[in-house]
């Protein structure tokens, strides 16, 4: 399979990733799965919902499960492992519920806008990895 690529553009988003990505029901299974504690947020990049669809479809989604807890209910997400600018291991996180349109969130273990030096209107690469 060639290699598949995707980019997008980054932006601020919501400022919500940072509260997902510090629930247990997210963290522990991401963890687990990846093989990383992922920094407490997300990189939003703005991208074309059918390259999108394009990058993801032969890829081998990493199912995370949804979970409650007392306050609310959290919905699964399909994560899959990409390489962030040739240069950083990440995930690339598509949640069953999203308010985000055309935006992918991307997950490291290392605060990506500070290690990659990204400001909004940047332009970042993913390519799928294994």
């Amino acid at each position: 399979m060639a290699s598949q690529k995707l980019t997008g553009t980054v932006q601020t988003g919501l400022q919500e990733g940072a509260y997902y990505m510090n629930q247990d029901g997210y963290r522990k299974p991401l963890a687990e799965k990846l093989g990383f504690t992922p920094f407490t947020g997300t990189l939003n990049l703005r991208v074309n919902k059918n390259q999108l669809k394009q990058f993801i479809a032969h890829a081998q989604a990493i199912p995370i499960p949804g979970f409650q807890t007392s306050e609310r209910g959290f919905g699964p997400i399909q994560c899959y492992r990409v390489k962030i600018n040739q240069e950083i291991g990440g995930a690339l996180l598509l949640p069953d519920r999203t308010t985000h349109k055309n935006v992918a969130e991307v997950i490291a273990r290392e605060n990506l806008r500070k290690t990659l030096s990204l400001k909004d209107g940047d332009t970042v690469s993913l390519e799928l990895a294994k």
